[in-house]
């Protein structure tokens, strides 16, 4: 297939030429050329976004200068444009305009068990069985599968699982941990976070539960009386853990706290250790100053934190934008015989940190429970308030994005996309 398009000559290859070298052209070409139209209404402001793929530190800073620009020029933003590629995956064609851009959270799961030799495996509790259980039930559950207006978000996936052992010994490993991601279209993070916390108590229960079942057959086996282990489901949110360490260790764990804080932010900072990392130490260092140290399954946000975003959650607000983004559809269909439909951008995007999302549950949640955050992980919340705005999506059609043989298609890149990106714009403004 790569073959045939490149001797098509209709499409250019290479790294990032869909995504997003294509839109990014388009749009600077567009500044370039209403910055000479002499008769032109209204404003543009281009954002030139960094680091979208990782933790979008770009994106994430660009409401607070919004918001500047906003207060001192009285500025009235009426949308957010953006130039995703749409990617023509399997080679089934389907143009779309999106109008949201789906949500992601990263849950951290810390499991503590109880240490004990192999030969005395029934005295201890194994963290690696915990965190096992805990993958059964959450990897690919469909009750994360998230719905609305006809787009569907996946299951939620593991990212990261290991115990933390760092040498071979004949002990059961201390505790274990893992971290997955979910994307969701409708809920809020506290929704998708219950859900979580339902399933690690489960997954606790049936691990105590199975453990039981083997003690009793062990102990049969020799001969002696079954006796009951000692063990309890313990499944908390890092919010709560905090409370207890606050409540046990006061100033002590506030002071090692801080301590630990600029330690973390110095190692993030050179490099020697990403956010994920970080947030672990946090949760260990947490768990070190509380009394009870029974085993217990804590759970966490990461960053980064990915708001859903959708024209339809801004109610009367979004009524302009839904018009025009009729009137796009209809254009192309009309100029350029191709059905375009509404859609999300499946993978996250930017969009995300532009429009107010008015799930306060959702928001209050995150602070709450994501580490680093206003630490080492800044989120704009406020900033994003008060320039919160519709959202589009209107790019090129690409093929293999982030695959050697990404290629876009020159008759969007250099006709249709820039054709409905400025009947986008000139229908917003006048």
């Amino acid at each position: 297939e790569a073959r045939e398009d490149l001797e098509s000559g209709e499409w250019i290859f290479g790294r990032g030429v869909a995504d997003m070298k294509g839109g990014g052209v388009i749009q600077m070409a567009f500044m370039e050329w209403y910055s000479k139209q002499e008769n032109f209404k209204g404003n543009l402001v281009l954002l030139g976004l960094c680091d979208e793929e990782n933790l979008s530190a770009g994106a994430r800073t660009a409401p607070l200068l919004l918001k500047e620009l906003k207060e001192k020029y009285g500025l009235n933003y009426v949308l957010s444009l953006n130039s995703e590629p749409i990617d023509d995956k399997g080679g089934v064609e389907r143009p779309q305009i999106d109008v949201g851009s789906i949500g992601k959270i990263m849950p951290l799961i810390h499991a503590r068990g109880t240490l004990a030799h192999t030969g005395m495996v029934y005295e201890g509790l194994s963290p690696v069985k915990l965190m096992a259980e805990v993958v059964h039930r959450l990897d690919l559950n469909p009750a994360f599968i998230d719905e609305i207006d006809g787009i569907t978000s996946p299951a939620a996936s593991f990212l990261y699982l290991k115990d933390e052992k760092q040498i071979y010994d004949v002990s059961l490993p201390l505790s274990a941990s893992g971290f997955m991601s979910i994307m969701f279209v409708r809920r809020s993070p506290d929704e998708m976070m219950r859900i979580v916390k339902e399933e690690c108590v489960k997954a606790f229960n049936a691990v105590i539960e199975g453990a039981q079942k083997s003690y009793d057959v062990y102990l049969t086996a020799g001969g002696s009386k079954t006796q009951k282990l000692p063990w309890k489901t313990n499944v908390k949110l890092y919010a709560e853990l905090h409370a207890e360490a606050l409540r046990d260790s006061g100033e002590t764990f506030t002071d090692a706290m801080k301590e630990l804080s600029a330690a973390l932010k110095k190692k993030v900072q050179k490099g020697e250790m990403n956010l994920v990392e970080a947030s672990l130490a946090v949760v260990k260092q947490t768990m070190f100053y509380i009394k009870d140290q029974s085993p217990c399954i804590v759970i966490a946000l990461v960053p980064p934190y990915y708001p859903v975003v959708a024209n339809s959650m801004l109610g009367e607000q979004a009524g302009r934008v839904n018009e025009v983004c009729d009137k796009v559809i209809a254009y192309a269909k009309e100029k350029y015989n191709r059905n375009y439909v509404k859609s999300y951008i499946g993978g996250m995007s930017d969009l995300s940190y532009f429009m107010q999302n008015p799930s306060e549950a959702g928001r209050a949640y995150v602070e709450e429970n994501m580490l680093l955050l206003n630490d080492l992980y800044d989120f704009p919340f406020n900033a994003i308030d008060a320039i919160s705005m519709p959202v589009l999506n209107v790019g090129p059609l690409g093929k293999n994005i982030h695959k050697y043989t990404e290629r876009v298609l020159k008759k969007d890149l250099f006709e249709r996309t820039p054709a409905l990106m400025k009947f986008t714009i000139e229908s917003m403004l006048h």
